[in-house]
Formats: C-alpha cells, sequence, structure tokens
C-alpha cells in the first residue's frame, strides 16, 4: 500500500513538472520573413509564464522605427492560469540582403531563456498597389477626430 501511494506521489509529481514545463515559453513572431527595403514589419517577442528580465537581440541591418512597445496579460480559467509579456519593434529594412536576428534573452532567476534565431530577407523596394499605399498612409489616430475642422452641433433635449 505504501509503495504504491510512493508511486502514485511520484507520478503526480512528474506529470505537474511536466505540463508545468509546457506552459512556459518563450518565441519570436515576425509579421512577415522578407520585405522590400525601407517598409516597415514587426518583430514581436512573447513570453508566457516567464516573469524575468528581457534583452532584446541585436537589430543590425535594420533601422528601430517604433518600440519597444509592451503589453502584458494575466488570465485565469478554471484554475489555469496563464501570464504574457509582449515586447513588439517596428523595423524597416535599410539594404538589399538576408540578415539574421540573433536570440533575444530573458532571464529568469539564475536561468537564462532565449529565443531562436530568425532569418529576414529584404529584397529591392517593391512597388507598391493602391491597397498598400492606403494602408502605409494611414495614421493609427485615425479614428481620433481632427479637433481643427468645425463640427455640426447636436441638439440635446432633456425631459
Amino acid at each position: 500500500m505504501k509503495n504504491r501511494l510512493l508511486l502514485s506521489c511520484f507520478f503526480a509529481f512528474s506529470l505537474i513538472g511536466y505540463i508545468r514545463a509546457q506552459d512556459e515559453k518563450f518565441s519570436i513572431i515576425l509579421s512577415t520573413d522578407s520585405v522590400g527595403v525601407g517598409e516597415t514589419f514587426t518583430v514581436t517577442f512573447e513570453a508566457i509564464n516567464l516573469n524575468g528580465s528581457f534583452t532584446p537581440c541585436d537589430f543590425e541591418g535594420f533601422e528601430i522605427v517604433g518600440g519597444p512597445m509592451s503589453s502584458s496579460s494575466f488570465s485565469m480559467i478554471n484554475g489555469v492560469t496563464e501570464s504574457k509579456m509582449t515586447y513588439t519593434y517596428y523595423l524597416v529594412g535599410q539594404k538589399k540582403g538576408r540578415f539574421e536576428l540573433k536570440e533575444a534573452k530573458i532571464k529568469v532567476g539564475d536561468e537564462e531563456i532565449t529565443t531562436a534565431p530568425v532569418k529576414i530577407t529584404v529584397l529591392d523596394k517593391t512597388p507598391l498597389g493602391k491597397n498598400e499605399v492606403l494602408r502605409q498612409n494611414r495614421s493609427q489616430f485615425d479614428f481620433m477626430p481632427n479637433s481643427t475642422k468645425p463640427t455640426k452641433k447636436r441638439k440635446v433635449i432633456t425631459l
């Protein structure tokens, strides 16, 4: 009976360790793996269930035009918790060629976790279609009303 209990406890703790190891993740997400010279793309680093000190990779061959922008989230669903931290950079390819983003690092306690290096191809500037020109000319603040334009006054009736 004691052997069964010990074996069950050992199995339960092994399973918990395995499940916990599956939940931790540090990855790099590219909006595209090939861009034209002068075109903007995003690089996002995502740390799931890892709370530590983030160090980005070297962006050699690219110009940082935005970022780092960070966001964090925490969820608990049916007792299962997940925390996520993302760091996003907007980059522009400066010259034609094939470049490698080396690994980014996150230090958790004494352990250092890295992403895998990724390759990005920068091509000659590609001619843009109508939709791409419209998308690039749009500002992230287009949804906000322009305060310099006159607005229609609304009549408010209270009863």
